[in-house]
């Protein structure tokens, strides 16, 4: 994620502001970013290279940067000037990328603070917001494990856990399910490309399988029905927390790590059985997600040297996104709070999908990241239709045969093709084919 910011896109620079509804204390709010930043390492971290490895460093003390503005009316065009003024050129290594920005307004304040996605996940972020409060408001921030004894945890857990022998078994003859062509995966892309849908959380709410494991098996039936292969490897995000010390969930640091899902459709008859199986084994893998990614694929695979998940999935039921789901935060010395942002989604697979239940709207969005210079719209769209369509039939499959042959799925009709260059059908009767060759293909 570090290098990812450093790059011209600069993927995983989000800003994140709260709206003070009222006057705000800037001069206590300056101060109470500094308590923040010196209570927590992790935030007084810099990067920078000794010799050829990128080193992480954590200052002892540090004054958090922190800027005043006045917007009067226009608070939005003041914040996306701030935000712009912050993107402007590359993250550069030996700085911190931690900075705030208070804009004085007629309503009250807004407090913008640009983080990089390095220093932080989604089960911290709600901590830090929350501590900032704790620090404005004069009280004491619980102390809670650093990140320092988080990472000094992990290594010990990747050395004697036995996960490397787990994996080794779990991918043994794996192919990764690639949805670009390796050969123009050696550069990193703008991951620019957004697309959502939502569909209804009842249905779901009676199956006897979680989310989560209908989200992976219908993502793996599209992976099998556009590649006609049997064998699907894809990646997921899991929140690696489950570690051998005391409020593990309480650590405020990028804990986020990715481990594979495998599907071998070839084992199972039933729907039932294919659903049942992926959650057992997922729930199996649950004591040795802590194996670093990098190591994972390096020592437990065959997979080429330098290989990453070409998709990878989120299933985002945390604090977090229930926070900015509602966009409502405690009040701040009495000031009622709100919570807004924009993210840089950054370039980590092909291919990223994150599932969000939203219990405003009583539905589940399906966000759909990806490269518009390496997938075309209407492949990403006919990725997310068909995605969200089997979720929905799978609650309905029940006991009932899964089909053998791929392009027959009643979940996933085939769409006629026209000459298209894919590897595979997915071009629309009316879509024209691309005049050049594809540097995408399911392979």
């Amino acid at each position: 994620m570090t290098l990812a910011s450093t790059s011209l896109f600069q993927g995983t620079i989000n800003h994140i502001w709260l709206d003070f509804d009222g006057a705000v204390d800037s001069t206590r709010l300056k101060d109470a970013c500094t308590t923040l930043v010196n209570h927590h390492g992790i935030l007084r971290t810099l990067f920078a290279f000794w010799g050829e490895s990128l080193m992480q460093v954590i200052l002892r003390s540090s004054q958090a940067e922190f800027r005043e503005r006045k917007a009067n009316d226009n608070v939005e065009e003041a914040t996306m000037e701030f935000v712009g003024e912050s993107k402007q050129g590359v993250e550069k290594l030996g700085r911190s990328g931690l900075r705030f920005c208070f804009i004085n307004h007629r309503a009250g304040g807004r407090l913008v603070i640009r983080v990089p996605h390095s220093l932080y996940d989604g089960i911290s972020l709600p901590l830090v917001l929350d501590h900032l409060r704790l620090a404005y408001e004069g009280l004491s921030i619980p102390v809670s494990p650093s990140f320092t004894k988080y990472l000094n945890a992990w290594r010990f857990l990747q050395e004697t856990g036995g996960s490397k022998t787990f994996w080794q078994k779990r991918l043994q003859g794996s192919v990764m399910t690639e949805i670009i062509a390796s050969k123009y995966q050696n550069h990193p892309q703008d991951a620019n490309g957004h697309l959502m849908q939502r569909i209804i959380h009842a249905p779901f709410s009676s199956s006897k399988h979680t989310f989560e494991t209908l989200l992976h098996v219908s993502w793996a039936l599209v992976l099998r029905a556009l590649s006609g292969k049997s064998d699907i490897v894809f990646g997921r995000a899991v929140a690696n927390r489950n570690l051998p010390i005391p409020a593990s969930d309480n650590v405020v640091g990028p804990c986020l790590n990715t481990v594979p899902v495998r599907v071998q459709f070839d084992r199972f008859r039933t729907y039932y059985d294919l659903l049942s199986t992926t959650e057992n084994e997922r729930l199996a893998a649950l004591p040795y997600e802590c194996l670093e990614t990098d190591v994972l694929i390096s020592d437990c695979t065959s997979w080429r040297t330098g290989s990453r998940f070409s998709s990878l999935l989120v299933h985002n039921n945390l604090t977090a996104a229930k926070t900015f789901d509602d966009g409502r935060l405690p009040h701040f010395g009495g000031i009622p709070c709100s919570l807004g942002w924009t993210v840089s989604p950054w370039d980590a697979a092909d291919v990223q999908i994150t599932s969000t239940p939203e219990t405003t709207t009583n539905s589940i969005r399906i966000d759909l990241v990806y490269a518009k210079a390496a997938l075309p719209q209407e492949l990403a769209q006919i990725m997310l239709s068909r995605l969200c369509q089997t979720i929905g039939t799978l609650c309905e499959s029940g006991d009932q045969d899964l089909e053998p042959t791929v392009t027959q799925h009643k979940c996933l009709p085939v769409v006629p093709g026209c000459g298209s260059p894919y590897s595979f059908n997915v071009s629309s009767p009316n879509s024209p084919a691309p005049s050049t060759p594809s540097s995408y293909e399911l392979v």
